[in-house]
């Protein structure tokens, strides 16, 4: 790559780097890393229904999951200006072949070509792609369903019998018969003026 294309790059990694600082800063300045009871206003949220508190959650975790796009971005664009200065930029870091200049233009911070890319963004990066702490989710906290293995020992499956068990509801006697009047909570809602004026001598 010339030289003057590298300076291109350059400027706009040290623009775009720029600008996400800015982001990074405005996101701490307008809240996001408060504490959340700052943002409801309340001492605790002990006392409340997890419902209640549902809508802060969500703006909550929305706003770390934009800092942490943020940071990836800045992370990436980071080892781009390292390149640059070791002189590997624009060079994919998987193949080794150079990078689409189309690529480099959109994506002046991407480290892999755009078929590396495709080939590490497949389906099954989101499958195995699964949280840290499942790692050390063992008995009696994982899935555990031995039914395959022939195990007799207690596993999840039991557990969720014995769990079960509990949600048995006992058949309601109900007087299905009964013609249903909108407006009604009671059976004797449902007797008219005409069955009391019946009852006069």
């Amino acid at each position: 790559m010339d030289s003057n294309k590298l300076k291109q790059y350059k400027e706009k990694l040290k623009k775009e780097r720029q600008r996400i600082l800015q982001t990074i800063d405005s996101m701490y300045e307008n809240g996001l890393a408060s504490p959340q009871r700052e943002e409801v206003g309340e001492l605790s949220v002990n006392d409340n229904h997890p419902a209640d508190m549902g809508t802060e959650m969500f703006d909550k975790e929305r706003g770390y999951a934009l800092l942490s796009n943020e940071k990836d971005m800045l992370y990436q664009i980071d080892r781009a200006l390292e390149n640059i200065e070791k002189g590997t930029y624009g060079k994919c870091e998987v193949c080794g072949r150079e990078i689409e200049e189309e690529r480099l233009n959109l994506l002046p911070y991407a480290l892999r070509c755009s078929n590396c890319e495709k080939e590490m963004i497949n389906h099954n990066t989101f499958r195995y792609d699964r949280p840290a702490e499942e790692e050390v989710l063992n008995y009696p906290f994982g899935r555990t369903f031995n039914d395959i293995s022939e195990s007799v020992e207690y596993d999840g499956e039991d557990a969720w019998q014995d769990v079960d068990e509990f949600n048995k509801i006992p058949k309601m006697k109900r007087n299905y018969e009964d013609e249903y009047i909108s407006g009604t909570v009671d059976e004797t809602d449902n007797i008219s003026n005409q069955q009391y004026k019946n009852q006069l001598p």
